[in-house]
Formats: C-alpha cells, sequence, structure tokens
C-alpha cells in the first residue's frame, strides 16, 4: 500500500513535471519566435538607416560639389568684373574730358541688374557725326538699342 502511494505520488509528480516542461517548452518556442522577429525588425530598421545614411551622404557630396562649383563661378565672376571694370577705365581714359564729363552725367548709378554700361561707353565713342561736339543722336539710339538687348537676353532662360 505504502509501495503503491508512493508510486501514485511519483507519477503525480512525474505528470506535474512534464506539463510544467511542456509549458516552459511553449514559451520558450514563443520567445524564439518573438527573438527571431524582433530580430528580422532590428535588420530591417537597420538596412533603412544605412540607406537613408547612404543617400545623405550622397546628397551631402552633390550639395559640396555645387557649393564649390559656385565658388569657382564667384570667382571667375569676380575676375570677369575687374577686368570688365578695367576696360572701363580704359575706354574712359580714351575720351575727351568733355566727352567723360557727358558719360558721366548720362550714366546711371550701377546695380547687379544693369550690364550694358561698358558697351554704351564703347558704342557712345564709337560714332562721330561732322559738327557735333559731343555724343550724336545715332551714338546714343544705337547704345540705347544695345542695352534693351542685353536686357532681353537677360530675360530669356538660356536653352539647354
Amino acid at each position: 500500500a505504502i509501495l503503491d502511494k508512493a508510486t501514485s505520488h511519483t507519477k503525480s509528480l512525474l505528470q506535474k513535471s512534464e506539463e510544467r516542461a511542456k509549458a516552459l517548452e511553449k514559451e520558450v518556442n514563443s520567445l524564439q519566435w518573438e527573438l527571431s522577429f524582433l530580430q528580422a525588425q532590428m535588420k530591417k530598421s537597420e538596412q533603412s538607416w544605412e540607406q537613408k545614411h547612404s543617400r545623405m551622404l550622397t546628397e551631402n557630396n552633390t550639395l559640396t560639389d555645387s557649393l564649390e562649383e559656385r565658388g569657382k563661378e564667384v570667382q571667375q565672376l569676380r575676375a570677369e568684373n575687374s577686368a570688365l571694370s578695367q576696360q572701363c577705365l580704359e575706354l574712359l581714359a580714351m575720351l575727351s574730358v568733355k566727352e567723360q564729363r557727358v558719360f558721366q552725367s548720362t550714366k546711371p548709378q550701377f546695380s547687379l541688374d544693369r550690364g550694358g554700361s561698358v558697351l554704351e561707353l564703347a558704342v557712345l565713342g564709337a560714332c562721330r557725326c561732322f559738327g557735333v561736339g559731343e555724343a550724336c543722336l545715332c551714338s546714343r539710339t544705337a547704345a540705347s538699342s544695345r542695352k534693351q538687348l542685353i536686357q532681353l537676353r537677360q530675360e530669356v532662360p538660356p536653352p539647354h
């Protein structure tokens, strides 16, 4: 009887142990599935961040290159502006004192929109009608036409 009771108690403990083992096995399986799911999500997230980083790096390089190109353009434009200023001074020096005064009095204030003053000066000095002491009407008309042409060229976008 004692042996049956001990065997019955052992069987009961064994059954409870097996049930607990099955419950633990289910929990382990559930945790393994959750772990693999989270690892897959983490991998996708890492890939996404790597792609974003790569895109930003590419964009940053493009912007840096563009900035360097703009810097070179600014340097070139400054050099060109300096050369044009020198040309203007040289052309002005070729005019008589009276012609210089006329040019200075008719010259508008400098603005970035305006690019025709050197050309106007050249056109005004190019035409000399007989008997006229200053720039003649035809040279003023030519200078005005030249100025309008430059303005129109600036308004029309360049072809791509």
